[in-house]
């Protein structure tokens, strides 16, 4: 190659190879840490605490090492609101030999503010260098939801007035500050423009996506029947498009699709588009196929980006990718980083940047400017990537892809877990996404940023 390469079975011209199937651990060749090693760590600990009595903050700390206490060791607390610490402090444990268990009283206090979320973060640290790990390691941790939500205040306002304008194959809604092009035949929008700048791509809109880029347990399953249904390449048709406006700032279009894959494989979606005068997009999904018994890589949306939107932002898990069977090593918190530091360095490029529990996501470019993911009722899975799923399945190498052409932003109801081994176990049932009728909804919501827009 012309570039160096951390090369798998096969990189060298060998025959037989066992391919990617050699890229286990959770360190990168580098020794870098994989989101693999978050999760493990957490299951490692040697530490548990559980909530006992959690309004009056009261949990149970249970010392599991066989022979040592925990006097070696430091622990702290800190709340956060919205996945942003306001407050924390020591915590003064005392002596709790090898086995045994202790209840303390963490001394949090809390002024909920209606709308926000709120978390308590339990942590034991090193009290000093050991040969294995510096002073200030972390060991154990565990986050908890603190039971102080306060219901937000409802904001009844749609907006002010939105002008709709529909022809042969084309349907327009133009608010004070921004604009959608709704393209009938496709069945989703070609085009969103906030202060007459696009974030979309070309027909980059919301569509149904099944599918993605198999990883090294996908290969041994269910990339199988992938293949055989056509999850990778669904042809869509649009069987229906009607447009109302039930009052001067809000207006509704309902949409009828089916994709149609191989071997007789059908999807029908039902979706419904409400746009308000602010500039908000309720988006309510019904899906239904030929195969419930199919077990599907996501279930979900996914839209195509100006490539100026670049910066990625949510409250979530994180800072690692995450999924169904690997997220309790992932706090929720608020994150930033750039789209293009969300692909997980696989050498193989493969499915990589899920976040699991998501309440609202944010894709912007530096200014501000582009659009937020909002929950619903249920909680998201989200990914913003340089590339698509198809991107990343055609090449060997990571250093095969090509220049990224804009952010690929998939939104899902449920994403299929990875698995505990690279051996072929496959995720646990619950952590399965079967194409049995379902029902999911989100909320786009265009944003302005500041008043120089893209970068």
């Amino acid at each position: 190659p012309a570039h160096p390469i951390t090369a798998f079975g096969g990189g060298f011209g060998e025959y037989p190879n066992d391919r990617y199937f050699i890229h286990k651990g959770v360190v990168f060749s580098d020794r870098s840490l994989k989101p693999h090693y978050p999760e493990l760590k957490h299951a490692y600990q040697w530490i548990t605490i559980s909530e006992k009595d959690i309004k009056k903050g009261i949990f149970t700390i249970k010392n599991r090492y066989e022979f040592i206490n925990l006097n070696g060791l430091t622990a702290k607390w800190e709340v956060s609101e919205e996945g942003n610490k306001i407050s924390s402090g020591d915590l003064v444990v005392g002596m709790i030999r090898p086995g045994e268990e202790k209840d303390v009283q963490i001394p949090y206090k809390v002024n909920p503010k209606p709308g926000a979320e709120y978390f308590l973060r339990v942590s034991f640290d090193l009290a000093a260098d050991q040969m294995w790990a510096a002073k200030g390691y972390e060991v154990a941790s565990q986050q908890f939801i603190l039971p102080v939500a306060l219901p937000a205040v409802a904001d009844r306002s749609q907006g002010s007035k939105l002008a709709l304008k529909e022809v042969t194959n084309t349907i327009t809604v133009e608010g004070t500050d921004f604009s959608l092009e709704f393209d009938k035949v496709k069945g989703t929008f070609s085009t969103i423009k906030i202060s007459g700048k696009s974030i979309l791509q070309k027909d980059g809109g919301p569509m149904l996506h099944l599918w993605r880029a198999p990883h090294q347990k996908d290969d041994m399953w269910a990339y199988h029947d992938w293949e055989k249904n056509g999850l990778k390449a669904i042809t869509w048709e649009t069987n229906e498009v009607k447009s109302t406006q039930p009052a001067d700032n809000v207006v509704e279009i309902k949409v009828n699709l089916t994709g149609t894959g191989k071997n007789n494989f059908v999807v029908h979606h039902e979706v419904v588009y409400t746009i308000n005068g602010k500039g908000i997009i309720n988006v309510e999904n019904n899906v239904n196929t030929s195969d419930p018994t199919l077990v599907l890589a996501r279930l979900g949306v996914r839209m195509f980006l100006n490539r100026d939107l670049d910066r990625f932002d949510y409250l979530g898990r994180g800072p690692m990718e995450n999924y169904a069977d690997r997220k309790s090593g992932s706090d929720v918190g608020h994150y930033a980083s750039s789209v293009i530091a969300q692909m997980t360095p696989y050498e193989k490029p493969m499915e990589c940047g899920n976040h699991e529990d998501v309440r609202w996501a944010k894709v912007t470019s530096g200014k501000g400017f582009g659009i937020a993911i909002k929950q619903n009722a249920a909680l998201l899975q989200v990914a913003a990537l340089p590339y698509s799923d198809e991107e990343m399945d055609s090449v060997e190498y990571k250093i095969d892809l090509p220049k990224s052409t804009g952010t690929v932003l998939c939104i899902s109801h449920k994403t299929l877990g990875v698995g505990s081994n690279g051996c072929g176990p496959q995720p646990l049932e619950s952590c399965r996404v079967h194409a049995t009728p379902s029902t999911f909804s989100y909320q786009i919501e265009l944003l302005k940023g500041d008043k120089n827009g893209l970068k």
